[in-house]
């Protein structure tokens, strides 16, 4: 199974959200690429369809992704990790990173039943759930 920017509770410091939220607390400076747009998803999720896979049987032998349905710009994250922070990030936008296709058909069969929805709500629930 490969899996993207996982959200979870960890130390650490070097998660994606991990290093945005010590940053923006810190008031630190740092780099935005302004072009990067990441997958983010619940460790909870990924363990939830993970199991359903497993019980279908349907990644046996073959390499299957869990991701968000959605690819999210990096400045919207840096917002939501704003929002809950209750601080304006500081940084520089460069022109830099891209967007990533994942193929997340093999999972998508079975996101009802773990109970996983990507609503619009998504990135800010997650963060929420680790960060507030």
């Amino acid at each position: 199974m490969r899996l993207p920017q996982v959200v979870g509770k960890t130390p650490n410091p070097h998660t994606l959200l991990n290093f945005l939220y010590a940053r923006i607390s810190r008031s630190e400076s740092f780099e935005l690429w302004g072009s990067a747009k990441r997958s983010i998803i619940d460790v909870e999720d990924v363990a939830a369809i993970a199991e359903q896979l497993i019980a279908i049987n349907s990644v046996q032998n073959t390499v299957a992704y869990i991701a968000n349905v959605v690819n999210y710009r990096m400045v919207d994250i840096v917002h939501e990790m704003e929002r809950v922070v209750g601080k304006r990030a500081v940084y520089d936008v460069v022109e830099r990173g891209s967007e990533y296709f994942i193929d997340t058909s093999v999972m998508l069969p079975v996101l009802e039943k773990a109970g996983v929805k990507f609503g619009n709500d998504y990135l800010e629930k997650v963060i929420d759930r680790y960060y507030k």
